[in-house]
């Protein structure tokens, strides 16, 4: 399954005008899963299994925002901290630059699809996942401007005529992330929360960067979720919430097959 999305020549004003038509809300016609949480909660692991089990394009919009972190800091344009307006440059830079996702389905209903993440063409999927990339994530994401244009990103990847284009028919998307069915697909058909212990998810949050080779202290996981929860929850753009029509699932102690099965049963 291919997925990819490029801005062509459009300005920031002709995104934030597709990003909010109504065009585009009367053009979605396949199901759609919109799955949110904050960090660690399970979200991509969780949706790209749901995704697979239901025969959905799956779309990691998290993964989006921290290629979009890497570009930047590759191109030393990461916003400073306290920064409230972003440089010309960035914006610039997110529009023009082609992501492609590539989710490879797993070979049995245990094991999961590997999805991997390309600007430009390079894969950059390994460097993602690092402290540093986590650590700047969220104030790039806290930029309204910003979001405007990955939210023209994230829509265009999910309509209907980019989904014709995927090298597998589809019966709609699956999409995760924080502002999912509050922002991006506020009419999406089945809403989910995923939710769990901060302390909980501190101890994924070590084991996901132990096995990627940058081991981190856990009282500094923890403070650092702590923190990401804060800033999320309170920026003033599409802050994390639970829409008031999603179904919340607490992943602290389910096991991921249970979170999955509880999903689709619910789709």
């Amino acid at each position: 399954m291919f997925l990819t999305h490029r801005v062509r020549s459009r300005t920031l004003g002709s995104a934030r005008s597709f990003a909010t038509s109504s065009f585009y809300r009367a053009s979605r016609q396949a199901f759609c899963l919109a799955v949110d949480g904050p960090a660690a909660s399970g979200k991509s692991t969780t949706t790209r299994l749901v995704a697979q089990r239901l025969g959905l394009t799956y779309i990691d919009t998290g993964g989006l925002y921290r290629a979009a972190t890497l570009l930047a800091q590759r191109q030393h344009l990461l916003p400073k901290k306290g920064d409230a307006a972003p440089q010309e440059l960035l914006l610039s830079s997110l529009e023009k630059a082609t992501f492609t996702l590539r989710t490879s389905p797993s070979q049995d209903q245990g094991s999961l699809p590997v999805t991997r993440i390309y600007i430009d063409g390079e894969d950059v999927s390994h460097a993602l996942r690092t402290p540093e990339i986590t650590a700047h994530v969220s104030r790039l994401a806290q930029i309204p401007e910003v979001r405007q244009v990955m939210l023209y990103k994230q829509r265009t990847m999910a309509s209907p005529s980019y989904e014709e284009t995927t090298a597998t028919g589809t019966n709609g998307v699956a999409m995760d992330g924080r502002d999912i069915g509050t922002t991006v697909f506020p009419n999406a058909h089945l809403k989910i929360f995923l939710s769990a212990d901060a302390r909980t998810r501190s101890l994924r949050r070590q084991a996901e960067w132990g096995e990627s080779g940058s081991p981190e202290d856990l009282e500094k996981i923890y403070q650092d979720i702590v923190e990401r929860d804060r800033q999320d929850m309170t920026r003033p753009v599409s802050p994390l919430r639970k829409a008031d029509d999603a179904v919340e699932v607490d992943t602290s102690t389910a096991t991921l097959i249970q979170v999955v099965d509880r999903i689709v049963q619910e789709g």
